[in-house]
């Protein structure tokens, strides 16, 4: 086999080797072409299609890749697209000035959820808008506490009493509102007569001459407890505040009950948390 063909006008290959290029003024293919060679191929001109021609001129599977295209104009607009994108979301070129080509989508997430998805739609498009993704915050918790360096008894007798004037949580709903509302405090009867210790929720930290709620949280003789209460109240738009008071079973017997706190005792604790 010569080493040139530049003087045959005709003739049939299998197989054609060549071990440094091909110049050619017309190179007709039948069939597929395909560079089998080094990625990229690389072309100083390609003209896909004939002259004057219409219908397909190129087609391309899988995505393009570029930083800028350029060209001295195009018969007509190339439209790029993603598989599932609406026509309005096409990419077009019109053989215009050089322009980035960039199919990226950026998509920012917050926690597990999406916040949102940006992709350019025309070179001007320079203008990045998140919408932010509203994530539910936790309810806030009311709590107070009442406690002390040193042991602190509270005698309870039968006349409903506060623990501690001042001692609760205001409330300031906007809208009617359910609260969960609960307290914890240590109890004790060291007498030989049962008693029942009543809890009273207070309209007022300095008053317990109106209430929320009253229930017996505690009963017996010589014993003690770490009583735990829990009352859901749902109170109406406004100002709402939430004392303690304890008092004994009217039964004119003398004996008191009393609540521990502070030192090696548990704290009275009372929490309101909105539902």
């Amino acid at each position: 086999m010569p080493r040139t063909l530049s003087g045959l006008k005709t003739g049939e290959f299998d197989t054609i080797d060549v071990s440094d290029s091909i110049n050619t003024q017309n190179l007709q293919t039948t069939g597929e072409f395909s560079h089998t060679g080094s990625a990229p191929a690389e072309f100083d001109t390609m003209t896909v299609g004939p002259p004057g021609g219409t219908g397909v001129k190129l087609t391309v599977n899988g995505n393009i890749a570029c930083s800028t295209m350029t060209t001295t104009g195009l018969e007509a607009e190339l439209t790029f697209q993603h598989t599932g994108d609406t026509a309005t979301a096409a990419h077009t070129y019109n053989g215009g000035i050089a322009r980035s080509i960039d199919f990226g989508k950026l998509t920012l997430t917050k926690g597990g959820a999406t916040v949102g998805q940006y992709e350019p739609l025309s070179a001007s498009d320079t203008t990045l808008n998140i919408p932010e993704t509203s994530i539910p915050a936790f309810p806030v918790s009311y709590h107070a506490s009442l406690t002390h360096a040193s042991a602190q008894s509270f005698s309870v007798d039968e006349t409903a009493t506060l623990i501690s004037s001042g001692f609760g949580i205001t409330l300031t709903p906007a809208t009617s509102t359910s609260y969960l509302v609960e307290v914890q405090s240590w109890c004790e009867n060291d007498t030989s007569n049962s008693e029942t210790l009543t809890l009273t929720l207070t309209q007022s930290k300095t008053s317990a001459a109106s209430a929320h709620d009253s229930s017996a949280v505690f009963e017996g003789k010589v014993s003690k407890a770490l009583v735990v209460y829990r009352k859901v109240l749902t109170l109406s738009a406004g100002t709402h505040h939430i004392g303690l008071a304890f008092n004994t079973e009217d039964d004119d017997n003398g004996d008191n009950c009393l609540i521990y706190y502070g030192g090696e005792y548990p704290d009275v604790v009372m929490t309101a948390q909105p539902l």
